[in-house]
């Protein structure tokens, strides 16, 4: 499952247009990221949890978040599979439930939960990265300049 999330940036569009491109790269992807991390901490939150259970990766404890190779705004919010250590290779069935057990969906109500809270920490890690580049940059002319 796909889930798009666009973000209006109104005023900080514009100053981050003046910083070079691989600054904006960088200044966008940690927005994007830090907006990742909440909803895997609200997916965390609503995955199912057995106490009792001592063997093997609890659900909650495999949801990550990991960037796509080759691409600079596209995370991935999900589950380690497969052979990891630390994999949940039923968490499709639990999420999207089987023909013998009904979905208990965690990904998806994480996403809508979140949304609020994702957009202000995007907002927010944006336009601080925003600003701590540009006097970054400005520290730089200063110092070329004197010379």
């Amino acid at each position: 499952m796909d889930f798009d999330f666009e973000l209006d940036t109104g005023p900080l569009d514009n100053l981050l247009k003046q910083l070079p491109e691989e600054t904006q790269k960088k200044v966008v992807r940690r927005s994007v990221a830090a907006g990742a991390r909440v909803i895997r901490d609200g997916a965390r939150e609503l995955a199912p949890y057995d106490p009792s259970r001592s063997e093997g990766t609890h659900l909650r404890d495999a949801v990550m978040v990991k960037r796509l190779q080759g691409t600079n705004d596209i995370m991935r919010i999900g589950t380690l599979t497969g052979s990891s250590p630390k994999g949940a290779p039923h968490a499709h069935l639990v999420e999207f439930g089987t023909v013998k057990m009904s979905a208990k969906p965690f990904l998806r109500p994480a996403a809508l939960f979140t949304q609020q809270a994702t957009a202000v920490k995007m907002f927010r890690i944006l336009a601080n990265g925003i600003f701590r580049e540009a006097k970054k940059l400005a520290g730089k002319a200063k110092k070329r300049g004197k010379k």
